[in-house]
């Protein structure tokens, strides 16, 4: 079973959109800042400190800013294909620094 059937059959209609408004406010982060909460969850699920509610809350946090993550590293990768298309291969090797 995929984890968005998961989420689906634990969870009322009503209840999906705390977590759409919780994917907006993480999309609205730089990528760093991302990153930095993604660590800061880690680290506190690996701490083992939280109760069962809270593991599982600090996991989907965690789920939606890995995401968050990957997609903007995905699109900077294509950023970098498309430009290096654009002006070729550059050896930077050759290119006199100023």
């Amino acid at each position: 079973m995929t984890e968005g059937a998961i989420q689906d059959r634990n969870r009322p209609d009503g209840d999906q959109q705390p977590n759409r408004e919780k994917a907006g406010e993480i999309a609205q982060l730089s990528f760093e800042d991302a990153v930095t909460k993604l660590e800061a969850v880690v680290a506190s699920l690996e701490d083992g400190d939280l109760g069962l509610e809270a593991s599982i809350a600090a996991y989907e946090d965690g789920l939606l800013l890995a995401r968050s993550c990957i997609k903007r590293l995905d699109e900077a990768e294509l950023r970098v294909e498309q430009l290096s298309e654009l002006t070729g291969d550059i050896d930077v090797d050759q290119v006199d620094a100023p």
